[in-house]
């Protein structure tokens, strides 16, 4: 990942944080220029830029919350849906606190010896999963 950074004309040092020091390092004293983390995804689009809106971020909040009032304005098969998104997106990815850079899609095998496996859309639930000898 380094290598990568540096390819692009980035020098990084990697360090490993312990997980109680995260908030405080990365989001209070910003000590920390970039943090890999995960999240889960959301339901819609405009949901999951609700995630850069923290304390922490340092963008104007109500240029934010404006612009996901005006994607809610527009079913999403309604042309004026996509760049009411992106303007919202924008807003988010520069001015937010988390900027999502990729997505890794849950994969999920299924046999006939499993029982109760449930797709979702978040992250996936293992309650009532069973799997027969």
């Amino acid at each position: 990942m380094q290598a990568q950074f540096e390819a692009i004309g980035l020098t990084v040092k990697l360090e490993k944080i312990p997980f109680g020091q995260v908030a405080e390092r990365f989001y209070i004293k910003r000590e920390v220029g970039l943090l890999l983390s995960g999240t889960f995804g959301r339901e819609a689009p405009a949901q999951q830029l609700t995630t850069t809106a923290t304390q922490y971020s340092s963008y104007d909040p109500a240029a934010l919350t404006e612009a996901l009032k005006n994607v809610a304005r527009f079913p999403i098969d309604d042309p004026g849906y996509a760049p009411a998104l992106q303007e919202a997106t924008k807003i988010a990815a520069t001015k937010g606190s988390d900027v999502l850079v990729f997505s890794q899609p849950w994969l999920l095998a299924h046999s006939k010896k499993l029982t109760g496996l449930v797709g979702y859309l978040t992250s996936p639930r293992l309650e009532g999963v069973r799997l027969a000898a």
